[in-house]
């Protein structure tokens, strides 16, 4: 979600979804105001640890015991209010991983396999069920060997599960 082009590609397939786009806006708003209170807790903390504290090593002068409790309780709460937005943030998450964002991978995996299948002119009923048809391999290994593959893959290539793995 770094990217600014992908984030708009998948907003823009959230779209095909019933408040898909809003639920996307949502997390996305959630994210940047975590990142900014991230960044709010660690200067809150850096001010507690060096004015507010009994050993702090420097003060601020200029400002009566009053204020400074009032900074002190302010900064306590700085730190202490992420964890309030972390479930939430997490609940977004979660919705738009296992709804949009495996469609959406679905669809761009269908989109590539289509486009290079492209230049053979296949009809629609001959690249029906691409999206169903993949394999992982293990790059790590020698020879990149399959470790899993799925039944669409079993069949398109007419071999066993178990004949394909380890090759």
């Amino acid at each position: 979600m770094d990217d600014p082009l992908a984030r708009h590609r998948f907003r823009e397939h959230c779209e095909l979804f019933e408040n898909g786009v809003q639920l996307f806006d949502s997390w996305l708003d959630l994210r940047s105001l975590a990142t900014k209170l991230e960044a709010t807790e660690m200067a809150a903390s850096a001010i507690q640890d060096l004015y507010l504290t009994p050993s702090a090593p420097l003060s601020f002068a200029g400002l009566s015991e009053g204020e400074q409790e009032h900074l002190k309780e302010a900064t306590t709460l700085a730190v202490q209010i992420s964890p309030f937005l972390e479930g939430s943030q997490k609940k977004l998450q979660d919705e738009l991983y296992h709804n949009q964002f495996m469609s959406f991978l679905k669809y761009k995996m269908i989109e590539g396999a289509t486009w290079r299948l492209g230049k053979w002119n296949l009809d629609d009923d001959e690249v029906a069920g691409l999206g169903d048809c993949l394999c992982l391999t293990n790059p790590r290994l020698r020879d990149h060997p399959i470790v899993l593959c799925s039944s669409g893959f079993s069949k398109v290539t007419g071999y066993s599960a178990r004949s394909i793995v380890g090759r």
